[in-house]
């Protein structure tokens, strides 16, 4: 009522010379040299003296505070958005698949989605994969099994992190995946990888990979029967028989009771014992039994802190590192006692105390989410290994031959390239090749020789090994016969 008086007041002084007249559509009054409407904004091109839109009929605010055209919208541009797009008067979070990530790569109706359900491109698919796999990994709890150190257990498991991350195609495990989904032989049902990868987190980051191809329904093949396969997820079937050399075929599977050569081959849980027949009940230790470690104990159980195997602690109970599982989901065992993991965003103490899916980072340490290689980052987002938050974007850091301002994926910042450290030159104790602890170049790997861990030259196809990165790697990997042997490719 005050503004309304306002305005009178105005028109009426202006009347008596002291302002010019000013005519205002009905539902508006004058005040400040402009037409004002009830929601207390200008309306569209109100200048005083001229001819103006009809205002909008009732009072613009909540959600839809400005008046455009005679309507409530909620925005007249992109400013009016925080972070997101204007599009027709509504704020959107992306106006085609070029403004989502890999992670979410289809914009539908104004979000970004992911192709589960969606047309996608089998390299959007692919993409999407890395991206669960890399936020999977980089966002896993930590257990502090490895000798109680904390940041060690991280390392360990930020090794494939990285690698999946920021550089996928260098490991013949990620690539085999990707390349498949790539080339139509493998399918992704996201909704169930999505899942399986959230439960896989509350374990470990560094059985991740090994998990998904473990993800029932997750992955699934189109290769017809008698098509080349290099593994079980590009056949319809679900089996790819071994051949003679690493490029086997897609078969039929076989009912219980038939001939079998492995366990791949036989339907359902079956096992392969010259036929494929039930699973025998497990066997092991029993509630109480003596142990030394947790695949001794009948599971459930695990093996505790009194060497013998019991249910898994909760918060508050007692715990060691003997155990892998040291404690019961949504807990971690600080050496002695299992603790409630941190939540996103709370503080810190180091790797192991946050929930899945965060990581603890920044100063002070707060438990920070993780996105995909690619994705925004900023002070409440964290980055996964193998990449930095540059230009507000999650970018892979460069690595040995690139240029370089400060860190290196792998090698060292020299006079602004990334330089490996030469063959004989010490490195971390126990750095993985394709690690960012890692400063040794291509043709080398980090090994301990003694009690020194140095840079040594990688072994030839043939040669023995006990490692992937042992071998001339990408170009082979170390198969189950302890031999360096080429990576297959069809």
């Amino acid at each position: 009522m005050k503004k309304a008086r306002l305005g009178s007041l105005v028109l009426s002084i202006g009347l008596f010379g002291c302002v010019a007249e000013r005519s205002c559509p009905a539902g508006e009054h004058f005040e400040a040299d402009a037409c004002v409407g009830a929601d207390g904004g200008m309306t569209d091109g109100a200048i005083p003296g001229e001819d103006v839109p009809a205002s909008c009929e009732v009072p613009c605010g909540g959600d839809t505070p400005h008046c455009v055209s005679g309507g409530c919208v909620a925005c007249r541009d992109t400013s009016d958005c925080s972070g997101a797009f204007c599009v027709e008067g509504a704020c959107v979070a992306c106006r085609d698949d070029a403004d989502c990530d890999a992670a979410a790569p289809v914009c539908d109706a104004g979000a970004c989605a992911s192709c589960e359900g969606q047309d996608c491109s089998a390299d959007q698919v692919a993409d999407e994969l890395a991206a669960v796999m890399c936020v999977g990994a980089a966002g896993a709890v930590r257990s502090n099994y490895e000798g109680g150190d904390p940041a060690r257990s991280r390392f360990e498991e930020d090794v494939f992190a990285a690698v999946v991350c920021a550089y996928p195609a260098v490991t013949n495990e990620v690539s085999q995946i990707l390349d498949a989904v790539r080339d139509g032989r493998t399918t992704v049902d996201f909704d169930v990888l999505r899942a399986c990868v959230s439960d896989i987190q509350n374990v470990s980051g560094q059985l991740l990979l090994f998990g998904i191809l473990q993800c029932e329904g997750a992955l699934a093949g189109t290769a017809a029967n008698a098509a080349p396969c290099l593994a079980y997820f590009e056949c319809a079937s679900g089996y790819c028989e071994a051949g003679t050399g690493c490029v086997g075929t897609c078969g039929p599977q076989v009912a219980t009771g038939m001939p079998c050569d492995d366990d791949a081959e036989c339907m359902g849980d079956d096992i392969c014992a010259g036929t494929c027949q039930a699973p025998t009940p497990p066997t092991g230790l029993g509630l109480g039994a003596t142990c030394t470690n947790d695949f001794q104990c009948l599971s459930p159980l695990v093996c505790r802190e009194t060497s013998t195997c019991g249910e898994i602690p909760g918060a508050g109970m007692p715990c060691n590192d003997i155990s892998f599982t040291s404690c019961a989901a949504g807990t971690y065992c600080d050496g002695t006692t299992c603790r409630t993991r941190t939540g996103m965003g709370e503080p810190c103490t180091n790797a192991v105390s946050c929930v899945a899916g965060t990581r603890c980072e920044g100063t002070p340490a707060r438990c920070l989410s993780v996105v995909a290689s690619g994705a925004s980052c900023g002070d409440d987002v964290a980055c996964p290994a193998g990449t930095a938050c540059v230009a507000a974007a999650c970018t892979a850091l460069p690595t040995i031959g690139e240029s370089c301002s400060g860190a290196c994926y792998r090698g060292t910042c020299v006079s602004g390239t990334c330089t490996s450290a030469t063959v004989g030159s010490t490195c971390p104790a126990g750095a993985r090749r394709f690690d960012a602890l890692d400063p040794c170049g291509d043709g080398s790997t980090c090994r301990i020789a003694g009690s020194t861990w140095t840079c040594e030259a990688t072994v030839a196809d043939g040669a023995a090994c006990d490692f992937d990165d042992h071998c001339n790697e990408p170009s082979a990997t170390c198969s189950e016969n302890d031999t360096c042997d080429p990576l297959c490719a069809l």
